[in-house]
Order: structure tokens, then C-alpha cells, then sequence
């Protein structure tokens, strides 16, 4: 089964969030941005935590308990065979996804969940009107949710990403020629904009960094040159011989 390798809607929205990576790493590298760390590690929290929170919104498809405690939200998502488990619990979120002619369910990566969690911010999920109860695996749905058009061609690209395939005719349909099918969803110049600003704030970064380990040498010249102006100074306080015999001991008289 042919794979698209580069999908370009996803190198897309990984450069969108490309910037949010860059910027906290270099927090970590900066000097004097120790007291910005906590706020950058915030900032992904409170991502994750969006996310999570627009899925509690959502009917869940299914609801557990483990260990009389431990409470998780399934929400299922059903296209064309495959199905995506997207998983909510009070750490965070997490999905696993069985493809079409597949016989089990396999854990997405950070990026596939991400993904399907901006698809699912974005409203492309579409409960059906009459839910239907369906054994997928050993869990029972209490309906499920499908995707719309915009939300299909994102859904797509990203089990292709993955490595899941795809849905025969799905790239004929989209046609070779289409190099940017999603710069509108996405705003391509947005983007241009982001990535621009993070090459600006890393060069300066790279700048600093050249400064300072300049400025370091510099540092260690100086003290060198403060040790060789000391010695001198020392021989010329001994310079008779009784104080040179006392060692410099006893002072000159």
C-alpha cells in the first residue's frame, strides 16, 4: 500500500507548533531565563489541558472505572472501518487507533494525538443523530462520532503520517498536482510568520551565547595578567638581602 511520506498539511502544523518547542528550549539554554521556566512549562500545560478540556465537553462514546477509582472517558471515532479510541482521563489524553484491515488497536504517538485533538477543537467531529450501541473490542460504544469533510482529509493525512495507510482513492481524489491542499484551514502565512520570528529569536540566542564565551575569555586574559602584575610586586617588597634571607619575614630596615 503506497504511503504519502511528507503530508503537507501535517509539516504544516508540526511548523506551527514548532515554535512553542524552539522558544522553551531555548529558556532552557539562555542565561538569566532560569525564572521563565516554570511559565514556559505552564504554557504546554495549560495546551494539553485546553485540549483536554474541550473533550469533557464532548458525550463520551463509553465511560470506565479501574481499581474503584481511576475514571476514563472513551470518545470513539469511526471513518471508513477504522476506528480511533481517543482516551481522557484525569492525566491528560491518549489515543489508539485499529486500521481497516487490521485486527487490534495500536497506541498513537504524541503527534497523532495532538493532531486529533486540534481536529477535535476545530468541530469536525459530528455525533450521530441516532446513536447506536457497537462492540469494538472488548469495549461497548454508546455511539460514536464521525468526521466532516475538513475533518476527513486532516483525519487521513494523519493515519498516513502514522503509518496506517489509507482509504483507497483517497490521494486520487485529493490529486497529485495539489501541493497545499489546507493552506487556508491552516494560514500558511501565519505560519511563515511563526517560523520567522523563532530563526530571529534563535540567532539572537546563537549571538548572546558567542558574546558571553567572549567575554569569558576575555575574563580569563584579565585574571592572567592580574596574576603576572602580582608577582613583580612581591619580589620588589624583598629586595634587600636581609629580607630576602628572613624569607620576606622580617621587614627591610
Amino acid at each position: 500500500m503506497k504511503r504519502f511520506s511528507h503530508p503537507p498539511s501535517l509539516i504544516l502544523y508540526f511548523l506551527s507548533r514548532l515554535p512553542v518547542v524552539l522558544v522553551y528550549l531555548a529558556g532552557l539554554c539562555a542565561p538569566g531565563r532560569a525564572q521563565d521556566l516554570e511559565a514556559r512549562s505552564d504554557s504546554l500545560k495549560n495546551y494539553m489541558m485546553g485540549c483536554l478540556q474541550t473533550l469533557t465537553k464532548l458525550e463520551a462514546s463509553h465511560q470506565g472505572v479501574l481499581d474503584s477509582s481511576y475514571v476514563y472517558l472513551v470518545y470513539a471515532i469511526e471513518h471508513q472501518k477504522s476506528w480511533t479510541l481517543l482516551v481522557a482521563d484525569s492525566s491528560g489524553y491518549y489515543s489508539y487507533t485499529r486500521a481497516a484491515q487490521a485486527d487490534r488497536f495500536v497506541k498513537n504517538s504524541l503527534f497523532f494525538d495532538n493532531g486529533l485533538c486540534e481536529i477535535v477543537q476545530a468541530g469536525h467531529l459530528v455525533k450521530l443523530d441516532k446513536p447506536k450501541v457497537s462492540q469494538v473490542g472488548d469495549i461497548k460504544l454508546r455511539g460514536y462520532y464521525q468526521l466532516n469533510k475538513t475533518g476527513k482529509e486532516l483525519y487521513e493525512q494523519l493515519i498516513a503520517w502514522e503509518g496506517y495507510g489509507h482509504p483507497p482513492g483517497f490521494w486520487q481524489k485529493l490529486g497529485e498536482g495539489l501541493a497545499w491542499p489546507f493552506e487556508k484551514v491552516l494560514n500558511l502565512d501565519k505560519v511563515k510568520n511563526l517560523k520567522k520570528t523563532v530563526d530571529t529569536q534563535q540567532k539572537t540566542l546563537e549571538d548572546q551565547k558567542k558574546a558571553l564565551e567572549t567575554a569569558q575569555k576575555e575574563l580569563e586574559a584579565l585574571q592572567k595578567q592580574m596574576e603576572e602584575m602580582n608577582k613583580p610586586q612581591k619580589n620588589a617588597a624583598c629586595s634587600n638581602a636581609r629580607c630576602r634571607l628572613a624569607g620576606g619575614a622580617i621587614s627591610p630596615g
